[in-house]
C-alpha cells in the first residue's frame, strides 16, 4: 500500500526581519487519519519512509505481531 500527501513546507519567516537562508530550522508536524484502521497483516514488517522532493529523509520499521499461540493438547 503506498500514500501519498502533498504538503508545502516554507522556511519560517518574521514580516519585516531578514532572517539568513537556514539560520532557523523549520519544524512541520503531520498527522495522517485512516478512519478504517491500516488493513496490516500479522507476522509481517513494514515500514514507514518519508520522502521530500523525491529523496528518503527518514524511514521507520515495525512489526504486527500476531495473537499467542494457543494452548497444545495432547
Amino acid at each position: 500500500m503506498r500514500v501519498a500527501q502533498n504538503i508545502e513546507f516554507r522556511e519560517p519567516a518574521i514580516p519585516g526581519v531578514n532572517i539568513p537562508r537556514g539560520a532557523v530550522e523549520s519544524a512541520n508536524q503531520v498527522v495522517l487519519n485512516f478512519g478504517n484502521g491500516l488493513p496490516l497483516a500479522v507476522s509481517q514488517a513494514y515500514q514507514w519512509r518519508v520522502h521530500i522532493d523525491h529523496e528518503l529523509i527518514d524511514s521507520y520499521s515495525f512489526f504486527v505481531p500476531g495473537p499467542p499461540a494457543g494452548p497444545v493438547l495432547g
